[in-house]
């Protein structure tokens, strides 16, 4: 015999309740799955797996004259030998992305000089050279050359600037863009000095205004500049005209520190 419990009166009622939460549950999960594979699809070129075990590297060794270079020029230019992780990303490097070994040679010992030695940042500025086809020893040597010319200018800026950390990734921008425009570092320097006379703090967009001002000027020189004041202090008309943005536009920028 078996024994039934006695349902409550409201039984079917809330048996119809939770089946209609239950199918609105599905409902909304079905939905979801919808939206999910109607997304539009990102697609990354995924690094094959080049984690390579010790015994194909060193087989890799015996057969390849060029691996077997890259890898001793390599362990000469780190003063040590390499380890697992760097000679199979070594390997990834020449296979997949195509880089020749004088070309990584050049790249590793770019980058050991700069004090950026670590394996993972040679394989993305590796990575980034096969992508811009910066594949052979001129190419390679002229992207060294603008990095390195770069970099020069960029210690130039810190150093008028007083700076002791890095700059922000949008104070960089604005470096970057100074070097493209080749706005000479001299003139730099007198909108640093004349920011500071201003509002008496370092501020990127002030400085940058005060140069976008001279050289859409035609001011070119300190000299050119300091006549151009002169000139404009003994007419007050011509002040008003050529430097409105003084008040009305740098002004508002004091505010941008971070920027």
């Amino acid at each position: 015999h078996y024994i039934f419990a006695k349902l409550p009166t409201n039984y079917n009622n809330e048996q119809k309740k939770l089946q209609m939460q239950q199918h609105k549950r599905n409902k909304i999960k079905k939905q979801s799955v919808v939206k999910e594979e109607t997304k539009p699809e990102i697609h990354k070129q995924k690094r094959p797996n080049y984690n390579i075990n010790p015994s194909d590297i060193a087989e890799r060794i015996e057969n390849s004259e060029e691996i077997k270079c890259l890898f001793l020029m390599s362990e000469e230019a780190f003063g040590r030998p390499l380890t697992h992780t760097e000679q199979s990303i070594f390997i990834w490097i020449h296979d997949y992305l195509g880089l020749s070994t004088d070309v990584i040679l050049m790249l590793t010992a770019y980058c050991i000089s700069i004090e950026k030695g670590n394996i993972r940042y040679i394989e993305t500025i590796a990575a980034d050279w096969a992508d811009r086809e910066i594949n052979n020893l001129e190419t390679a040597q002229d992207e060294i050359k603008r990095l390195e010319e770069y970099s020069g200018f960029n210690r130039k800026i810190m150093k008028i600037f007083g700076m002791n950390r890095k700059p922000t990734s949008k104070q960089q921008e604005y470096i970057n863009t100074w070097k493209e425009k080749n706005y000479n570092i001299e003139l730099i320097e007198y909108a640093y000095e004349k920011t500071i006379e201003s509002i008496d703090k370092l501020n990127f967009p002030y400085i940058n205004k005060i140069l976008e001002n001279w050289y859409e000027n035609g001011l070119l020189t300190k000299s050119q500049i300091d006549s151009a004041n002169i000139k404009r202090n003994s007419n007050p008309e011509t002040e008003k005209k050529s430097y409105s943005f003084d008040i009305n536009e740098i002004k508002s920028l004091t505010n941008n520190f971070g920027e």
